[in-house]
């Protein structure tokens, strides 16, 4: 388990990766969000044969870190194209 904090660090950790690796520039040019759906499909579909392919409790710390990049692109897509809350929360 893990708390919310612990969770928080972890998306800010890739969102840092990516931005080094890509430069902030690349999250700045605007892209629609079918493009980032697809980019969060790709690792959606490593993550799927990650858990199907990998026999015993292997798999599961290499999903994890998928779900972190897929979780970070979806920040970055909100950073990009906004984020609007939840109504009444």
């Amino acid at each position: 388990m893990a708390t919310r904090q612990e969770c928080y660090k972890a998306i800010d950790s890739e969102r840092a990766y990516q931005n080094d690796l890509w430069g902030d520039g690349y999250d700045l040019e605007h892209r629609r969000p079918e493009e980032w759906l697809v980019y969060i499909d790709v690792y959606l579909n490593k993550a799927k044969v990650a858990i199907t392919s990998i026999k015993d409790n292997t798999a599961i710390p290499e999903t994890i870190h998928i779900i972190r990049k897929i979780t970070a692109l979806g920040i970055a897509a909100m950073e990009q194209l906004g984020a609007p809350r939840r109504a009444g929360y």
